[in-house]
Parts: C-alpha cells; sequence; structure tokens
C-alpha cells in the first residue's frame, strides 16, 4: 500500500488478551479466596499482592498497565499442591505506538475555528465535483492510485478556487460527490466481489476520511461551503435478487457524507459554515439554489448513454428534483462531457478511477481520470476546468 492508502486506513487494533490458566481442580482440601483492591492478602503462608499479580502478566508476555487484578483464588491440594488464580479485566490503556483514532469524531473535535470568509458583492460560484472513486477496485492501478489521484486532484482544485478569485469575484463553493465513491459488493449481481481488495467497511472507512479531507481543504474559502452527495449503482447498501432496493437514497454513497456531517457538527465553530445535503428519501436527485443559478445533480445511472436530456426533461415533469435546473452536474460515464442546449448545461463529471477492466475489454475504451472544477452564476457555466 502508499503511505496515503495506510494511512487513510489506519485504524486502532484491539489487543488481543491471553487467558491466565489455572489448574482446576477436581477435589481439594482448602479454599482461599479474597478481592484484591491494593492491599496486601494473605493465603496460607503465601504473600499475595498486586506485584505478585503483575509477574503473572508478565511471564504471559502481556502489558500488566492494561490489566488489573480483580480476583485472587488460591486452591490447596493434598500432598503438598497448590493451584493459584488471578482474575483480570481489562483498563484504559493507550498504546504510545497506536495509529490515529478511528472515528472521526476524535478528529474534528480538536480542529481550531476559522476565520469566517467575507463574500464579495456580486459573487459568482465555485464547483468542484468528485465522482466514480470506485475504492476497493483492483481495475487499472486500483484503490492506491484512485486514493492518489483524488488527493491531488482536491490541492489543485483548491489552487484553482485561488487562482480564479484573481480575475472574478467568488463566493459559495460548492463540494459535490457523484456517485459510486466505492465498488462495493452489490453491483452486477455480486460479480464484481472477487476483484473487490477491501472490505465494505475499509471502502466506507477510506470514503468518510476522503471526505473530510475534501472539506478541510476548502474550509476557509467560503462563507458558505456546500457538500452534496447523490447515490450511485455501485453504492446501493442492498439489492434483492440482483435488482430491488430498500429505498432509492439508501446508499453508502450519501450516508458516508452524513457520517461526516455527524462529527463535525460537534465542532461548529469549525464547521458551521457547512452545509451538507443530500437528496430526500427515495429521491435520487437533488436541486440547489446558489448565485442566482439552479444547480441540480444526480449519478446519471438511471438513464441510458447519450440520453440525459430527455431524462432531464421527464425528471422536470411534476415539480420534479430537476424542474428549472440551469446546471446538470453527473458522473456514471466515466468521462468528461460539456454540452448546451440553449442557456442549459449538461456537465458530466470525470472518474478518479484509472479504468473499468470489464469496459475495456467490451468496447476497447480506457479511462481518462480527472476532477472538473469550475464558476457559475446567473443561471449559467462560466468557465470549467478539468484536473488531471
Amino acid at each position: 500500500m502508499t503511505d496515503d492508502l495506510t494511512r487513510f486506513l489506519a485504524k486502532p487494533e484491539a489487543l488481543t488478551p491471553a487467558a491466565v490458566q489455572a489448574i482446576e481442580p477436581t477435589s481439594y482440601i482448602n479454599v482461599t479466596e479474597r478481592k484484591l483492591d491494593g492491599e496486601i492478602v494473605t493465603a496460607g503462608n503465601i504473600p499475595v499482592n498486586e506485584g505478585t499479580a503483575r509477574l503473572f502478566l508478565e511471564k504471559e508476555n502481556l502489558n500488566p498497565d492494561e490489566w488489573e487484578c480483580t480476583h485472587f483464588r488460591r486452591i490447596e491440594y493434598g500432598q503438598g499442591m497448590t493451584s493459584v488464580k488471578f482474575s483480570y479485566k481489562r483498563v484504559a490503556y493507550l498504546d504510545p505506538n497506536r495509529v490515529p483514532i478511528d472515528e472521526l469524531i476524535s478528529r474534528v473535535d480538536l480542529r481550531p475555528g476559522v476565520v469566517p470568509f467575507a463574500r464579495p458583492a456580486n459573487a459568482q460560484g465555485f464547483f468542484a465535483l468528485m465522482s466514480d472513486n470506485q475504492l476497493g477496485k483492483v481495475d487499472g492501478d486500483g484503490t492506491a492510485g484512485s486514493l492518489d489521484r483524488t488527493l491531488r486532484y482536491i490541492d489543485e482544485a483548491r489552487k484553482e478556487l485561488d487562482a480564479q478569485r484573481q480575475i472574478r469575484p467568488i463566493g459559495p463553493v460548492v463540494l459535490a460527490g457523484m456517485g459510486d465513491h466505492i465498488e462495493g459488493f452489490v453491483s452486477q449481481g455480486g460479480a464484481n466481489a472477487w476483484r473487490t481488495g477491501l472490505t465494505l467497511m475499509e471502502q466506507t472507512r477510506l470514503l468518510r476520511r476522503i471526505w473530510l479531507h475534501f472539506i478541510d481543504s476548502f474550509i476557509d474559502a467560503a462563507d458558505v461551503l456546500y457538500s452534496i452527495a447523490v447515490p450511485g449503482n455501485h453504492g446501493d447498501t442492498v439489492r434483492f435478487q440482483g435488482k430491488g432496493v430498500t429505498a432509492y437514497d439508501d446508499s453508502h454513497d450519501t450516508e458516508a457524507l452524513l457520517a461526516v456531517a455527524d462529527a463535525t457538527a460537534l465542532n461548529p465553530a469549525r464547521y458551521g459554515h457547512v452545509k451538507f445535503l443530500v437528496p430526500r428519501t427515495d429521491e435520487v436527485a437533488i436541486a440547489l439554489d446558489v448565485a442566482d443559478t439552479r444547480l441540480t445533480f444526480a449519478h446519471g445511472h438511471y438513464h441510458a448513454p447519450g440520453k440525459h436530456w430527455t431524462w432531464i426533461d421527464e425528471q422536470s415533469v411534476d415539480e420534479g428534483p430537476l424542474q428549472g435546473s440551469n446546471i446538470h452536474f453527473e458522473g456514471h460515464g466515466h468521462h468528461s462531457v460539456i454540452e448546451e442546449r440553449g442557456r442549459r448545461t449538461y456537465v458530466m463529471a470525470p472518474a478518479t478511477e484509472s479504468e473499468s477492466t470489464w469496459f475495456k475489454h467490451r468496447r476497447g475504451v480506457r479511462g481518462n481520470p480527472g476532477m472538473m472544477t469550475g464558476v457559475f452564476g446567473d443561471k449559467r457555466l462560466v468557465s470549467t476546468r478539468i484536473i488531471r
């Protein structure tokens, strides 16, 4: 693994206790039993105290600082035979060599506050689209390659925002996750499982930490920072016979962002200006009105390739989530596309993974990974850049 992949997957490993064995008698003459509370306890003519209990742990190559002796039992058999038994309980102990704490809460709670960003007059908006990481997948250069690119893309996206601010007034920032961030185990009816190198928990843990890094990279860049996630097909939590789902928003893609939202809520001084948005229950798309522009987001797997305008029009009927969309963002296609129809714009974000080997063998097309950034305002797309 690369250093970044190891760091983003790290979790504290539980230390394995070794049982302290004692001879259990079938018959005995005398039993001496005492609770140990730090005072010396005498059993027969053998002095027993905490030091004696520590010796037993050291002989088993266990760290005595991790255990507390709670009970002592000495059994005398006939013919001078004696059995001694200590009982222990695990105590809170912080290994000085442990990896960083697994839960996001411990990370966000220690972060300092930030100075609020002053929004300029007539500000436009900036977006960065992260799509189709498919973390856990072994295709191409695998998870390590996807992670390395994603982190580099995020750094470059922040530099792009700073560069755009030199030539135009930019206020709100939108960080959008376009779906399929993990490989999962439900796609293709589970046929992808044997080509998936990370467990489901490792995939989602990696995604959570990428999201937190994404947000932290832009935390001081706007007075309002929008973090958006939509469900993709690989992120489905459950499928029945390869098809049915519990709810259309029941997705690891969106739940990972909600977990980050829960953690960052514990530090409002730093994250209070971050707005987290996911589709409503049983929806797959979401709309955001910002900088006098309606942005809409969906993964893109509910229409055939090239049929995006038909789907957008159909989803705009009967007050659908895409109604009135000025710029519609999708992923799923693994390539960058910008297409205009009048003043409406369709944008497909490239993937961060390097390739789909199945698609390469089927159509001969390898991936062209990247991250799309851009500026919008006044109901139109102003500029874009694809970071490679």
